[in-house]
């Protein structure tokens, strides 16, 4: 059977927010997608046997993405005391 595959690319604003986001994804996806960082933007690889599959890989990573993004930038916005 015929493996489907996608890529994405996702421009995050800063090297430091895609680092972040790409340590908060990691640890979930291995196996499942593979990703690279370059500079602020962050390249996403999955692939499955099917259609559903791959689509259920992306509906899981796409909200954690958004999480861990939202949260390392509120990290950011606050002073260090």
């Amino acid at each position: 059977m015929t493996r489907l595959r996608l890529e994405i690319e996702v421009g995050l604003g800063s090297e430091a927010q895609a680092r972040d986001v790409l340590a908060a994804i990691s640890p979930d996806n291995e196996g499942h997608v593979y990703a690279v960082r370059k500079g602020d933007v962050l390249t996403l690889r999955a692939s499955a046997e099917t259609p559903l599959s791959l689509l259920h890989t992306v509906e899981d990573l796409m909200p954690c993405m958004s999480v861990a993004a939202q949260v390392g930038s509120m990290g950011r916005d606050r002073p260090v005391p």
